[in-house]
């Protein structure tokens, strides 16, 4: 971790034209041997924060094969301990605070990429809660958005005050929450 990028590490550009219309012409088996080219880790998450792929470099860091990733929302598939919150991933007190989240978010509604911001997962090991760091990039394409994942980091302690939950006025519930969990916060 804290490697400095050189010009192989970082993501310059979107997919051109070109490829996307090779890609395009069998978008599964095309699409997926796109991304194995990609000598980083990656997943495609879409807007909803799901994820639709990844290349064999990432499914080699999570430990997991493809169908264990395919289809699953972002927090499920880098094992985050708030993910397993009633509501799931996106949807706790916990998922506004995300830094993975709110820049994948934050591309897809804006186009603009980010390049190796510093981030942390909250992963739930037989020890307790663990801080995983991981360094993020992210690029939109089309209606999905590439994340790279480098240097992510074994588990370590941290203390258990940094992972308070931000807490919303009731007024400001994301439309994704459940009308019971909302209600639960106003009390």
């Amino acid at each position: 971790m804290g490697k400095k990028p050189g010009p192989e590490d970082l993501i310059t550009h979107g997919i051109c034209n070109r490829c996307l219309a090779e890609v395009s012409t069998d978008p599964d088996r095309k699409m997926q041997s796109f991304l194995n080219g990609i000598p980083a880790p990656i997943l495609l998450v879409d807007t909803d924060g799901t994820v639709v792929s990844a290349n064999k470099f990432a499914c080699q860091q999570l430990g997991k094969n493809l169908s264990q990733v395919r289809r699953r929302r972002g927090g499920e598939v880098l094992e985050c301990a708030w993910s397993r919150l009633p509501g799931g991933c996106g949807r706790t007190d916990h998922c506004d605070g995300c830094v993975i989240r709110k820049s994948v978010m934050k591309t897809l509604k804006t186009g603009l990429s980010i390049l190796r911001k510093k981030a942390y997962i909250i992963v739930q090991t037989p020890e307790g809660k663990r801080r995983r760091w991981v360094w993020i990039s992210t690029q939109k394409m089309n209606d999905v958005v590439i994340l790279r994942l480098d240097d992510m980091s074994e588990p370590e302690e941290f203390p258990e005050e940094e992972v308070t939950p931000i807490r919303r006025p009731a007024s400001a519930v994301s439309p994704h929450r459940t009308s019971r969990a909302a209600a639960n916060r106003r009390k």
